[in-house]
């Protein structure tokens, strides 16, 4: 081979022409560097096929062009021609990489021989690498197709194993991506119309979840579909999607696309999708086939699975039914036999559809007549059973309660539910509707009698407790305004008697201090048994809140004064609007809770805040001079929107304080009767326990809610809500009335 390219390094002039000119006559190119330095930058530069290098040359001697070459990587063959005979310099020499050596003076045959004889070596070095190369390469692609075979047959035997759709998609989309090499997979499963889908699984992350995609509609591509050949996109900004989905898909960088379809029986069920990130690149023939292969597999193995869920759907279902159908009837029997309760199902004619021996005795008749078909209020003439099943079947998602007195005296409560039918799978477009009502009547008349003798009971004993308590009361006073007038003043100098004196009064202040403690406890005691009772006839009126929240201020603001507290009230301008309630009992509410705030109040002040809320479909919206922790945005909005509110507009009252506040554990049961806050063992108590359980009972008798939010250090909020009559709205402002 001629041609190629020789670097001659050579500081003689005579010697460097003659062999320039030997290489030149024998067709190879010729270089000359006249010292190492430029020889150096001509090798690196001109990239030689051979360097023919003195070793003793100016600027930079042959050793160090050597060494220079070696750390530049520059394979090039060196043939050192020097006149130098020293051993250790061809030594290093060989052991820097040189080909060959040629001792001056030489002949240009023996110039010539080795020049052929290192590029010789140098082509066969090429050759040799090329076909390992190329072998690496064939044995590579051996290789991958021996991978591809062995990943095709795997995948084969695991999709068959397999038997949920899902499942079955999700590794057919996982196996295309490895084997393409595809940046992302997707498996779409056709809708009924045959042209859209929803991505349901993605490898190796997802992408396109929820987004509902087209397939393409020129009619090549939707021939290879049928056909189930892949159709490529080169651009993935030339497949057809929805205005919706552009923007969210064009933001992943899809660069092309591969569409696989799935196809079972000779119908289209679905496409692998895979996509390349970034620039187009195209999907090879290889990858096409090993893909429709997978696909071609996956799809019948998805039809496979189809076909057998169907059939153990199908196969459970009918057993499921038999035995329903078996057991239905003696359960139902046995159940409606062996309740306790009366039970009656009527239709939304009011016909009965069931009913139970228990019902059957309460109405008078025979436990075992059959009243199918009869009308409720020919079987059981009662009025108000009749308005509460009509009210049941007005209002389906409410549970209707009620107490129902018999003539005989006997005492029922029934709870009426609706029973509503949803739409079913044969015909989902149909609406929900009531398809009856489901009453369960409780005779509750022993219960009735014993809260009665309770009551009656708590009243006789309370009203006895008054008698010696007013006599205690009133000899204690007038035991201290007997020592305080007669003996006090006559006691002189003598010490030990005024000792005496002032240890007497101060027990007779104790038995003051716990006889009102005591005739506390029996009025609340009174009040919560009548309030249970419901034996209070309460007239309301028309109730301005502004005017009790002044009054209840006015009472406690002495009280709020000696331990040196501020009472503040924040109303709209124009004031709460007016409800339907009870002045007086209203009062008692607002007295307990500020006279608990100051009670557990030890410095800062107590708010007084009245605003009002709009609540509909389940939202929320506040107005007026609302608790900062209850606005919107607020960490204790969510604790608002927890209370039971109905559609409408709400009067609402909070009072905070800055006190000592109430322990986690508590607050669940603070409203019930006989429960105090706080360390009740090791602290002495500071009330009765009832005032919060008849602020309770209050407020639920006007129809409204009452809650707590604490944090114990931080103080308390007692909010109560009352309905309103009509719809109001408020701007905040603040009115500070005491302090």
């Amino acid at each position: 081979m001629t041609g190629e390219k020789i670097l001659i390094v050579e500081d003689e002039p005579d010697i460097s022409l003659i062999m320039t000119a030997a290489m030149r006559d024998n067709g190879y190119r010729a270089l000359v560097a006249r010292d190492g330095a430029e020889g150096l930058d001509l090798a690196l530069r001109e990239r030689p096929d051979l360097i023919l290098l003195d070793l003793r040359l100016p600027e930079m001697n042959g050793i160090q062009v050597l060494h220079s070459l070696r750390e530049h990587e520059a394979n090039v063959p060196v043939v050192v021609v020097t006149a130098w005979r020293s051993q250790e310099l061809v030594i290093e020499a060989l052991r820097l990489g040189v080909k060959d050596y040629l001792n001056k003076p030489f002949a240009l045959a023996d110039l010539l021989g080795v020049v052929e004889r290192a590029l010789t070596e140098d082509r066969l070095r090429r050759e040799r690498d090329e076909l390992t190369e190329q072998l690496l390469i064939s044995n590579q692609e051996l290789e991958l197709r021996a991978r591809n075979l062995m990943l095709i047959n795997r995948v084969s035997t695991t999709l068959t194993s397999l038997l949920d759709a899902y499942d079955i998609l999700a590794l057919a989309v996982q196996h295309v991506v490895e084997v393409s090499g595809a940046d992302y997979g997707g498996a779409l499963v056709l809708e009924r119309d045959g042209r859209h889908g929803q991505i349901i699984a993605e490898h190796p992350s997802p992408k396109l979840g929820d987004l509902r995609l087209s397939l393409p509609s020129s009619p090549s591509a939707r021939r290879a579909m049928e056909l189930g050949i892949p159709y490529a996109f080169k651009d993935a900004a030339s497949y057809p999607l929805p205005e919706s989905s552009q923007e969210t898909v064009s933001s992943l960088g899809f660069g092309s696309l591969l569409l696989v379809p799935l196809v079972a029986r000779s119908e289209l069920i679905g496409v692998l999708l895979l996509a390349s990130l970034g620039q187009p690149r195209p999907f090879s023939d290889e990858e096409r086939e090993i893909c429709q292969t997978v696909a071609s597999q996956a799809a019948a193995a998805v039809a496979n699975a189809r076909l057998l869920q169907d059939a153990q759907q199908q196969k459970r279902a009918l057993a499921r039914k038999t035995q329903e159908l078996t057991e239905e009837s003696s359960k139902l029997d046995a159940i409606l036999s062996n309740i306790a309760d009366g039970l009656v199902v009527t239709d939304p004619t009011g016909r009965i559809i069931l009913s139970n021996p228990v019902f059957r005795e309460m109405a008078g008749l025979p436990p075992d007549r059959s009243l199918r078909d009869l009308l409720l209020a020919g079987c059981f003439p009662v009025a108000d059973l009749q308005s509460l099943v009509s009210r049941a079947q007005e209002e389906p998602d409410q549970v209707v309660t009620g107490d129902i007195e018999l003539p005989d005296g006997q005492v029922l409560r029934a709870s009426a539910t609706a029973m509503r039918l949803r739409p079913t799978l044969l015909d989902p477009a149909q609406e929900e509707r009531v398809a009856g009502v489901a009453t369960v009547l409780r005779d509750i008349t022993h219960e009735v009698e014993v809260d009665r003798m309770k009551t009656d009971f708590v009243s006789a004993v309370s009203h006895e407790l008054r008698s010696p308590l007013t006599a205690i009361l009133g000899f204690a006073n007038l035991i201290r305004r007997d020592l305080q007038r007669s003996v006090s003043p006559h006691l002189g100098s003598d010490g030990r008697a005024a000792q005496v004196i002032e240890r007497v009064l101060g027990n007779l202040t104790i038995i003051e201090k716990e006889s009102e403690r005591l005739t506390q406890l029996v009025n609340d005691l009174l009040d919560i048994a009548t309030l249970e009772a419901s034996q209070m006839e309460w007239q309301m009126d028309e109730t301005d809140l502004g005017a009790v929240i002044e009054g209840a201020v006015s009472a406690t603001i002495a009280l709020a004064q000696e331990k040196g507290l501020s009472i503040r009230v924040y109303l709209p301008p124009q004031g709460l609007p007016p409800i339907h309630g009870h002045h007086d009992r209203l009062s008692q509410v607002m007295i307990n809770l500020l006279s608990n705030a100051i009670k557990f109040t030890g410095r800062g002040s107590i708010q007084v805040r009245g605003w009002t809320l709009n609540a509909h479909d389940g939202t929320l919206h506040t107005y007026g001079p609302t608790p900062p922790s209850y606005r919107a945005g607020s960490k204790d909005r969510a604790a608002l929107a927890e209370q039971p509110f109905s559609d409408g507009d709400w009067a609402v009252i909070s009072v905070a304080d800055t006190g000592i506040g109430i322990q986690a554990e508590d607050l669940a049961r603070i409203f019930e009767k006989f429960t105090q806050a706080g360390e009740t063992l090791t602290e002495k108590p500071r009330g009765t326990g009832l005032g919060l359980a008849i602020c309770k009972e209050i407020v639920e008798r006007h129809g409204g809610h009452i809650w707590v939010k604490s944090e114990q250090g931080e103080g308390s909020i007692f909010s109560f809500a009352l309905p309103l009559r009509s719809e109001t709205r408020e701007t905040e402002c603040v009115i500070e009335n005491g302090g």
